[in-house]
C-alpha cells in the first residue's frame, strides 16, 4: 500500500464514493433476439471494424447478457451493448499478435477512413439514410488513439450531439476499435430567441466589468446543469452558449430565453465559483439579485463528486488516501506545494483548478498553487484536471511519467470546461480498477461524452499500465 495523495482541487473536500456498474453474468443458452439483431448487422460490422480478426470471431459462439453480445477466440473480441433492440456500442479487442501484422497509418488517413465508412456506421445504428452525419471534430488521446466526433446536421444548420455517434481509432492497428451511438430527438429547429436578444438576457446576469467573447446556437442536454441528475435527457434544447471573458458560460433558451445552466473553462482567466462555499456573488462576477445560492454553489457539487470519484478509484488501485480540506489559499498553496516535494511514498496526485496556455502552473481564482518547478521526485499516477495541461509533455515530463514503464499522466490537450470534466470523470473514475489499463479507460470515458471538442483529454506513458500502486 502507497500514500497516494493529498488530493487538492478548487474545493478540497470529500463526500460519497461513486460504484462501478458491473454487467450481468454471461451465458452460453441459445441466441437471444439481441444476438440475432447483431447478426442481421453482420455485413456492416465487417465493413466498418476490417481487421483479419473479425471472420473467426464471428464464427465463435456468442456469449449473451441481458444488453449485451459478446465474441471471443485467441485472436480477440468484440463486444456489443444494445438498447431498446438498437446496437449503441461497438467495442474490438485485438490480440497483440494482430497489432504486428498492420502497418500504423497517419491521423489524416485515418479521419479519412473513417470518414469513407460513415454511412455504414449509420446504417449500424439506424440512422436514417437522408440524414446528414458529419465529422465534428477530433482528439488525439494517445500516440495511437484518436477518437472523432461525427453528428447530425440539423435543418437548421446547428449540429446535434444529442443524435451523435464517437469513433476510437486506433492507428497502430489501422482499425476502428470502438464506437458509441447517442440518439436524442431535438425540441426544436426554430429559435424564437434571436442571438442579440439571448446576449441581453446573458449580461444581465454579469456584472459589466465582463464582456461576451463568443455567442453560438447549439444544442445542449439541460440534465447535465443540474445540481442531482436523477433523470436522463429525454431530447436536446435549442439554446445559446455565452462565453464571458472571464470564462463564465451562460446557456440561454433560444425558445423562452431561460437561464439553463451555467459553466466555466478550467483556465486560468476563468475564475472559480466553489473555492468557497460563499454566496458573495459579486466575488465571481455574477449581479447578487440574479444568481441563487444553490446555483453558485452547484460547483461546489461537481468538484465534491470528482474528489469523491478519485478517492474511491485510487483506493481501488492500492493506495492510502489523505484529503486535504482546506478552503483558505494559504492553506491550499502550502499543502499541495509539501505534498509535491515528492518523498519516497508519494506516488499519485490529481488536481482540479485551472490550468494556464504556457503549461507552467495550476491555480485557484487568480492565484498559482504550483507551478512545475515544485514537482520533484518520481511519480506514478497523475491526473491534472484543467485546461491546457497536456497540450505539451511538459507537465508529464515535470512528474516522470512520460517515458517510464506503469506509470501514467492524464490532463487536457485544450480548454476543457467543468460540467464536461465533470461529465467525463463520472465515467472515468468508475472504471479504474486496476485490470482496465488507464488508457484504455480514458478512451472508453471519453467516447461516452458526445460533442464536438468536449473531452479533449491526453494521455502520456505506459500504455499497459493499470494505474496499480508499486514498489
Amino acid at each position: 500500500m502507497k500514500t497516494f495523495f493529498r488530493w487538492i482541487s478548487a474545493t478540497v473536500f470529500l463526500a460519497m464514493a461513486l460504484s462501478m456498474s458491473t454487467f450481468a453474468d454471461f451465458t452460453s443458452n441459445k441466441k437471444s433476439i439481441n444476438s440475432e439483431i447483431v447478426d442481421s448487422k453482420e455485413e456492416q460490422i465487417r465493413t466498418i471494424f476490417d481487421t483479419t480478426s473479425i471472420d473467426p470471431l464471428f464464427n465463435s459462439t456468442p456469449r449473451e447478457s441481458k444488453d449485451r453480445v459478446e465474441y471471443s477466440n485467441s485472436q480477440g473480441d468484440i463486444s456489443f451493448d444494445l438498447s431498446d433492440g438498437k446496437i449503441i456500442d461497438v467495442k474490438v479487442r485485438i490480440s497483440d499478435e494482430e497489432r504486428i501484422k498492420t502497418k500504423r497509418v497517419t491521423t489524416t488517413e485515418a479521419i479519412r477512413q473513417c470518414d469513407r465508412k460513415l454511412n455504414d456506421i449509420k446504417e449500424l445504428f439506424e440512422y436514417r439514410a437522408e440524414d446528414t452525419f458529419d465529422i465534428i471534430s477530433y482528439n488525439e488521446l494517445s500516440d495511437d488513439i484518436i477518437v472523432i466526433s461525427v453528428a447530425k446536421k440539423e435543418d437548421n444548420g446547428v449540429y446535434n450531439k444529442g443524435e451523435s455517434f464517437n469513433i476510437c481509432y486506433n492507428k497502430a492497428v489501422s482499425a476502428i476499435t470502438d464506437i458509441r451511438a447517442f440518439d436524442y430527438e431535438v425540441n426544436t429547429t426554430n429559435a424564437q430567441v434571436s442571438s442579440d436578444h439571448a446576449m441581453d438576457i446573458a449580461s444581465e446576469y454579469i456584472v459589466d466589468e465582463y464582456k461576451i467573447q463568443q455567442c453560438e446556437l447549439t444544442y445542449v442536454d439541460p440534465t447535465a446543469y443540474q445540481h442531482n441528475r436523477q433523470t436522463a435527457a429525454t431530447q436536446y434544447k435549442l439554446a445559446y452558449q455565452i462565453v464571458f471573458d472571464n470564462g463564465i458560460i451562460l446557456i440561454i433558451d433560444a425558445v423562452n430565453g431561460n437561464l439553463l445552466g451555467t459553466d466555466m473553462y478550467l483556465a486560468d482567466q476563468a475564475r472559480s465559483y466553489a473555492i468557497k462555499e460563499t454566496n458573495v456573488k459579486g466575488t465571481w462576477g455574477f449581479r447578487s439579485e440574479f444568481i441563487s445560492d444553490a446555483e453558485l454553489l452547484l460547483y461546489n457539487h461537481y468538484r465534491n463528486e470528482n474528489i469523491t470519484a478519485a478517492s474511491a478509484a485510487f483506493k481501488r488501485l492500492g493506495y492510502n488516501v489523505t484529503l486535504t480540506k482546506q478552503y483558505n489559499s494559504n492553506a491550499i498553496n502550502t499543502s499541495v506545494r509539501n505534498y509535491l516535494k515528492g518523498s519516497s511514498n508519494e506516488y499519485a496526485f490529481y488536481f482540479n483548478g485551472h490550468g494556464d496556455s504556457t503549461v507552467t502552473h495550476m491555480g485557484t481564482l487568480h492565484e498559482i498553487v504550483f507551478s512545475r518547478s515544485h514537482v520533484k521526485g518520481n511519480w506514478h499516477f497523475v491526473y491534472l484536471d484543467g485546461c491546457y495541461t497536456a497540450s505539451s509533455t511538459a507537465w508529464a515530463d515535470a512528474f516522470h511519467t512520460k517515458g517510464y514503464s506503469k506509470r501514467a499522466f492524464l490532463g487536457w490537450k485544450g480548454t476543457v470546461t467543468l460540467v464536461n470534466s465533470y461529465l467525463f470523470n463520472t465515467k472515468f473514475f468508475p472504471m479504474l480498477n486496476g485490470t482496465k489499463k488507464v488508457e484504455e479507460a480514458a478512451k472508453d470515458a471519453a467516447k461516452l461524452i458526445p460533442g464536438s471538442g468536449t473531452t479533449p483529454i491526453r494521455f502520456f506513458g505506459d500504455t499497459s499500465y493499470n494505474g496499480k500502486a508499486w514498489n
